[in-house]
């Protein structure tokens, strides 16, 4: 029940901005807004994001939810910041759908809720025990996304999308011990819903 109520929590705003009309001046109106499944962020997370022209360079902020069942001690949460280039756009002849091939980018991610989730490495572990912080991820991302194009007054379009991103800290102990660590365990996979509210012409 927590789990749906949660989710309930984090979908809520994707709603309220939905329901909204858009000013004439738009100011810091968010260009989108995104609800994720996995990718190393939370078991759901969602948030809003901005976008240059033609979407080529996309920013957002996100905040996800780890339930208690997952990581058999208690809930987590995660504040995730993202940002990606989009170096090609394809659309169809009656520009109905727009597809993404492929975009690439940087992510940081922050988890809190626990003292084994931490930013600074801490005193009470053996010198050379963590490497880097547990709770403190730098993310290597890479997205394929299509879209349905409305481009009403307060609508743009929605579409879907699949996330792969690489950890900092699977990355390297991976270089480090490639023995250890089976290569395809250095991927985690992420899957979402993109709304767009409007974008610059």
């Amino acid at each position: 029940m927590k789990f749906w109520w949660t989710t309930l929590f984090l979908t809520l705003p994707l709603y309220c901005i939905w329901g909204q009309e858009i000013p004439e001046k738009r100011g810091i109106w968010p260009h989108y807004a995104r609800a994720q499944f996995a990718g190393n962020i939370g078991a759901i997370s969602s948030g809003i994001g901005y976008a240059t022209k033609k979407q080529r360079l996309q920013g957002e902020l996100l905040v996800g939810y780890v339930p208690a069942s997952t990581t058999d001690d208690h809930a987590l949460g995660t504040i995730t910041l993202k940002g990606r280039y989009t170096p090609w756009q394809l659309n169809t002849t009656n520009e109905k759908w727009s597809f993404y091939p492929i975009a690439i980018g940087l992510g940081v991610s922050q988890t809190i809720g626990s003292d084994d989730y931490f930013t600074i490495i801490q005193n009470r572990y053996p010198n050379g025990y963590y490497s880097l912080p547990t709770g403190f991820r730098t993310l290597m991302l890479f997205e394929t996304r299509f879209e349905r194009i409305w481009d009403r007054k307060n609508f743009h379009g929605v579409g879907a999308y699949l996330e792969m991103n690489i950890p900092d800290f699977y990355l390297i102990n991976y270089i480090r011990s490639p023995e250890a660590i089976p290569f395809g365990d250095i991927f985690f996979f992420g899957c979402g819903i993109q709304w767009t509210f409007w974008t610059k012409k």
